[in-house]
């Protein structure tokens, strides 16, 4: 069964984001999401946007409480999302298509089934191609064996 945590509700792969993975011990996402993103100590926690607690960072996310207003689970599910007139979905999706991420397909894939594939998928491709070691999105080089990333 699928690790629901790192399945973000607007499309996102958590297990690439710096704040998650730093809540996991990861010291170098942690300093990343501090220094680079400014991230204050008190929202350097998150479990992923399935299971948030009072305190941790997604709990302010605006995609997250405009689906908890209109009783979705996932972005998709909205008819602003099939006509591309979201605009928070949107931006953030133009974001991460920047990186090689495409959050609708993300969610294409999450929604119909496909999640355990997908997320071995992605697993794999945030993953340093040189030692296998968990990367995040925003890294130019791995932080362990030191290997320029794409």
């Amino acid at each position: 069964m699928a690790n629901m945590d790192v399945v973000g509700r607007c499309g996102i792969y958590c297990g690439a984001c710096p704040i998650y993975r730093g809540t996991r011990g990861d010291k170098d996402a942690k300093k990343f999401a501090q220094n680079i993103w400014k991230t204050p100590p008190n929202r350097m926690t998150c479990d992923g946007c399935h299971n948030l607690g009072p305190e941790a960072h997604g709990i302010d996310c605006p995609r997250r409480k405009c689906m908890d207003v209109k009783g979705h689970e996932y972005c998709c599910e909205c008819p602003e999302y099939s006509t591309g007139k979201c605009e928070m979905f949107e931006s953030m999706n133009q974001y991460f298509v920047k990186k090689g991420e495409s959050l609708r397909e993300n969610l294409t894939r999450v929604t119909s089934g496909g999640t355990d594939a997908w997320l071995v998928e992605q697993e794999v491709k945030w993953s340093c191609p040189s030692c296998g070691s968990p990367i995040f999105w925003e890294e130019k080089k791995c932080p362990r064996c030191g290997k320029p990333l794409k």
